[in-house]
């Protein structure tokens, strides 16, 4: 039932702090054929900033003691239960966004969480294996508020990590300059 609950209320936006690991390409970018988005966090008092993961090598214990009114978690037990993960995800680096699941798109059912003005896109990284080009990305982003560097990867040749593609130039795409209003 709670489980229920949160499936129903709670979307959570997983975010990482670097595009070089392999590892996370394989899993979570198609195989090295997808796209990673690289955003700032703009702080300000009314946004909910992103919860750190931490990881434990056991599970939390005693987190079901202590419920609150009703028999219900509190905040910060479920902030803990929801940021926590087994040691092994480490290298996930993990930050994550909490959103209440309040309106459905009317096209698609799906929820969306508005990121204006707290979350700007920076980078479209596109991965090592991507058949798009970064001119086909850069031709999908909106025009940004400021410049959105688009650019691809490939596989370091001394290390396990993912580098910059150099031979292939990055794009970017840059605010859309307005005319001054006359005077």
């Amino acid at each position: 039932m709670l489980h229920e609950h949160w499936h129903k209320n709670i979307g959570i936006l997983c975010t990482g702090t670097s595009y070089d690991s392999p590892v996370m390409w394989a899993h979570y970018g198609h195989k090295h054929h997808g796209v990673c988005l690289g955003f700032d966090f703009v702080v300000d008092t009314e946004m909910r900033m992103p919860s750190q993961v931490k990881y434990e090598p056991e599970r939390v214990k005693g987190l079901f003691d202590n419920l609150g009114p009703k028999n219900l978690m509190t905040e910060d037990q479920l902030a803990l239960l929801l940021t926590t993960k087994f040691k092994d995800w480490e290298y996930e680096r993990e930050w994550r966004l909490f959103a209440k699941l309040d309106e459905r798109d009317a096209e698609d059912g799906l929820y969306y969480l508005n990121f204006e003005p707290y979350i700007q896109l920076c980078e479209v990284i596109l991965g090592a294996r991507c058949k798009e080009t970064v001119n086909d990305f850069a031709a999908l982003v909106p025009p940004p508020k400021r410049p959105v560097e688009v650019f691809q990867l490939r596989g370091a040749f001394d290390s396990f990590a993912m580098v910059r593609q150099k031979q292939i130039s990055p794009i970017f795409v840059r605010p859309k300059k307005t005319k001054p209003k006359p005077a």
